[in-house]
C-alpha cells in the first residue's frame, strides 16, 4: 500500500525539476532599474525574491517593500531602520498612534507630489498601504526608482497606472507620462526574449496549480507586447513574439491560443 500511495501520488508532489519560483524572482528583479524601491502584493511575489537577494545575492540593490506588509507599522519602521534603509518622513510616533487600519472616505482623498497626483474616491477606504506607497513616494522619488511588480492589481496601485511605464513585469513611475501604462517594447522584448529564465519549461514539468498560472503570465506577457506592436502596423514582428513563446513555452496552452486567435481573426486557416 505505502509503495502503491507512492507511485500514484509522487508526480503530483515532485518538484525536482520545478524552478519556478526562481525564475520567476529572478524575471522580476532583472526588470528593475538600479536602486529601485519595488512594491509587490503578497507572499508568491515576495518572498523568492527575499530568497535569491538573501542567499543568492542577486540583485540586492533592489528594495522590495511587500504591501500586505506595508499596513504594519513594525515592518514600516524596518523599513526606515534596517538596511538598506529607505527614508520615511513620517514620526515613529505617527506611525505607532495614526498608521492603524483602514479609514472610511466621506470625501476625495488627493494626493500630489510634483507632477505625481492622484485621488481616492469618497465613499472607498484608505488604508496604512496606501499611506506607506504616498510617503515612500514623497520621501524618495527622484532620488531612487519607485517601481510595482505587474502583480500588484489595481486596488494597490492608488490610481498612479498614468504614471507607469511597462518594462517586462515591472511598471516603473515617471512623472513626465500621462498616458500610461506604456509599454517600454525594446527593453521589454530584451527582458522577456534574452534575460529572463524559463527552466524546464520547454518540457513537461509538474509546477502545481500556482506555479501553472505564473507560467501563463510568461504567455500573456508576450501576447501584451505582440499586441503593442500589432497595433502599430507591424504584423510581422507581432507573429515573430508569439512564435518565440510557443519556442520558449511549449507547453503552454496559451502559447498556441494567442497565435491561432490572430491567424482566425484574419481567417487565415492555412
Amino acid at each position: 500500500l505505502p509503495y502503491m500511495t507512492f507511485h500514484q501520488l509522487k508526480p503530483y508532489h515532485d518538484r525536482s525539476h520545478d524552478y519556478m519560483p526562481n525564475d520567476y524572482a529572478h524575471n522580476i528583479l532583472v526588470c528593475c532599474p538600479q536602486n529601485a524601491i519595488l512594491f509587490t502584493q503578497g507572499d508568491n511575489d515576495t518572498f523568492p525574491l527575499w530568497f535569491i537577494q538573501e542567499v543568492k545575492k542577486f540583485r540586492k540593490d533592489v528594495r522590495v517593500v511587500n504591501l500586505s506588509l506595508l499596513n504594519a507599522g513594525w515592518y514600516i519602521k524596518q523599513l526606515k531602520y534596517i538596511e538598506p534603509k529607505l527614508e520615511f518622513s513620517l514620526s515613529d510616533k505617527t506611525i505607532d498612534e495614526q498608521l492603524v487600519g483602514a479609514y472610511p472616505l466621506d470625501k476625495d482623498y488627493p494626493y500630489r507630489h510634483g507632477r505625481i497626483q492622484t485621488v481616492l474616491p469618497r465613499g472607498s477606504y484608505i488604508r496604512v498601504q496606501d499611506i506607506g506607497i504616498m510617503e515612500l513616494i514623497k520621501s524618495n522619488y527622484g532620488k531612487r526608482p519607485i517601481c510595482f511588480s505587474i502583480t500588484v492589481g489595481p486596488d494597490g496601485r492608488i490610481g498612479l497606472e498614468k504614471y507607469f511605464l511597462q518594462r517586462g513585469m515591472v511598471y516603473e513611475l515617471i512623472d513626465t507620462l500621462q498616458n500610461g501604462p506604456v509599454m517600454d517594447k525594446e527593453a521589454t522584448e530584451d527582458l522577456i526574449v534574452n534575460q529572463f529564465k524559463y527552466t524546464n519549461l520547454n518540457r513537461k514539468v509538474y509546477l502545481g496549480k500556482e506555479g501553472g498560472r505564473y507560467v501563463y503570465s510568461y504567455a500573456e506577457g508576450f501576447d501584451r507586447l505582440a499586441r503593442t506592436y500589432l497595433k502599430e502596423g507591424n504584423e510581422s514582428k507581432a507573429v515573430e513574439l508569439w512564435k518565440k513563446s510557443i519556442e520558449l513555452l511549449p507547453y503552454v496552452g496559451l502559447s498556441y491560443y494567442y497565435l491561432g486567435n490572430y491567424y482566425f481573426e484574419r481567417k487565415d486557416y492555412d
